[in-house]
């Protein structure tokens, strides 16, 4: 268990951080320095670990058929932007696997239809707003209305760009009759610091709280802040070495 998920956090920090650093014939160009990135190595590493802690705990059992742990780590629909998807949830779904229904497909070629409007009509027009301001603010400079305004539009772009994905993933997954967990839920409704986590992202903060903190002893031995402060840690590290503005 230990050397899988040693080998598992390997492949994904020398993608995030090593290969660029280190010029790596082979995955680097070597006069930029610029890294081929495979598509959705972080969820796809993320998922694999999942399946081998659920096996080694004896949550479920080894699938010993290959292509269907293929299926599981590479599920398209979500390896580019989640959510991200427990092994013992999504394994009892491809075992009892029957098709899609009608009403299957109806839904989520509606939550697709949402995604799309979410991603390209939402998400796309407030990013030409903010490209725009981005642009002034490094050539004249801005008020502070018009950054307050910018970082009102990149909070919603951010948001309307990754839940539309999320929601198109979740989409494609129910026209083929696989039911994906929700990864977003009005998190800008939050009433709090706490509330927005439990609303953003959900899939990912699930994922570090059922294999991280729970291991770790969550809130039960006193250390309740060292194990949040240790998973903040490990989601940065997760997400990439950039401090900027996504571009």
């Amino acid at each position: 268990l230990l050397f899988g998920i040693f080998w598992n956090l390997a492949i994904l920090c020398f993608y995030k951080y090593g290969a660029d650093q280190f010029l790596v014939p082979g995955f680097t160009d070597g006069s930029t320095g610029n890294l081929t990135v495979p598509i959705g190595i972080s969820y796809i590493v993320f998922q694999g670990i999942s399946m081998l802690i659920d096996i080694s705990s004896d949550r479920v059992n080894m699938d010993k058929k290959p292509l269907r742990t293929v299926l599981y780590l590479s599920c398209f629909a979500n390896v580019t932007a989640g959510p991200i998807q427990k092994y013992h949830n999504l394994k009892a779904q491809i075992d009892s696997y029957a098709g899609g229904r009608r009403a299957d497909i109806s839904s989520g070629l509606f939550r697709i239809s949402i995604g799309l409007v979410k991603k390209l009509i939402i998400a796309d027009t407030l990013g030409i707003c903010v490209d725009k301001i981005w642009n002034a603010m490094s050539l004249t400079g801005i008020t502070a209305p018009t950054a307050w305004f910018g970082a009102l539009c990149y909070m919603y772009q951010v948001y309307f760009d990754f839940s539309g994905y999320s929601g198109m993933a979740i989409g494609i997954a129910s026209v083929f009759g696989i039911a994906f967990d929700e990864n977003f839920r009005y998190p800008y409704a939050a009433v709090g610091m706490s509330d927005f986590w439990r609303r953003w992202h959900i899939s990912l903060s699930s994922w570090f709280r059922e294999y991280v903190y729970i291991p770790l002893g969550g809130n039960r031995r006193g250390i309740t802040c060292l194990n949040v402060l240790l998973v903040f840690i490990l989601t940065g590290i997760w997400h990439g070495k950039g401090m900027t503005r996504p571009d």
